[in-house]
């Protein structure tokens, strides 16, 4: 946090990994589990000035983001931003509510406003369906969001993500975002009012217990779990377990291998492992970059922290 009056913000949050998302059968409401990342992350600059813009990828998305703060706090609409390092596009990392959150809060820092991350997410249009990621922005770790109800909990700092580009020069995709993703989910289908109950039942006495306890076996059964409950939901869309054919040719070859805690966040294209250990994740990196359906796979760390401000 800051203090005294300042004329410009740098603030950067990490990406949201999503674990899982699963639409729960007789309410328009979601079973919602991710983590916060180290890297990648995004850093938007705002400063003070006589021309509201915004300059740079997703300026628009930036500038509605000040424009609502500012209506609900009556600040003068007088800010320049830049997206100094944006998050990758469309890649299941949770960009759009990133880029929006750090526009809205830098506002707020400049105004010495205190706004929850909760109510800025509404107030930008973000979190429809869940406030998960919102969470995740806020103070980082693990985030379960159940039909609203929202925890979150630090997780084992020894754990490793490894995030995995499939090659989609050939093979296609079917991932999506904005207005069509919002009218297909309200297509997709729910899952029962049992597999919900059960579903529910592994990530509160399975999942969220493992992230406490590290206890990875344990977390890894749950997220399998979780991964079928989500497949249900995005492999309508998706021709099954991802958005690629690579990429559901890769999460066969993870599960062939014996890793069990995989899937694709969102709408991918972007694949991840979650593995206990950085050898075990190293070794894991070696083996994916040799695949040719493989474009990339990087090992990140899980940040326990949401986003960071500091002057300019």
């Amino acid at each position: 946090m800051m203090s005294g009056a300042v004329d410009r913000v740098i603030i950067e949050a990490p990406a949201r990994l999503h674990l899982g998302l699963v639409k729960i059968s007789g309410k328009p409401a979601y079973i919602a589990v991710g983590l916060c990342l180290e890297e990648p992350f995004c850093q938007l600059e705002v400063k003070r000035s006589s021309v509201f813009r915004a300059h740079g990828q997703d300026a628009g998305r930036i500038k509605t983001a000040i424009k609502n703060i500012c209506a609900h706090t009556g600040s003068p609409l007088k800010f320049s931003a830049r997206l100094t390092a944006p998050l990758p596009f469309h890649c299941g990392l949770g960009s759009g509510t990133r880029h929006a959150l750090c526009a809205a809060k830098a506002v707020c820092l400049l105004e010495n406003k205190k706004i929850s991350s909760i109510k800025l997410a509404g107030l930008t249009g973000r979190g429809t369906r869940s406030m998960m990621g919102t969470a995740l922005f806020a103070k980082g770790g693990f985030a379960v969001d159940i039909a609203g109800e929202v925890s979150r909990f630090p997780a084992p700092r020894q754990w490793r993500v490894v995030l995995i580009q499939p090659d989609i020069s050939k093979s296609g995709h079917d991932f999506t975002h904005g207005p069509n993703e919002t009218g297909m989910m309200s297509k997709a289908p729910a899952c029962s009012v049992r597999e919900a109950r059960l579903l529910i039942g592994s990530v509160t006495s399975e999942m969220i217990p493992a992230i406490k306890e590290d206890d990875y076996k344990t977390f890894e059964k749950s997220l399998h779990c979780l991964q079928a409950g989500a497949i249900k939901l995005f492999g309508t869309f998706q021709k099954g377990s991802a958005s690629s054919k690579n990429g559901r040719e890769i999460l066969r070859y993870l599960r062939r291998i014996g890793v069990r805690a995989v899937g694709q966040t969102s709408w991918g294209p972007t694949l991840f492992a979650v593995l206990p250990s950085l050898s075990e994740a190293e070794s894991l990196t070696g083996k994916l970059v040799g695949l040719r359906c493989v474009k990339s796979a990087t090992v990140t760390r899980i940040s326990n922290r949401g986003y960071r401000t500091r002057k300019a």
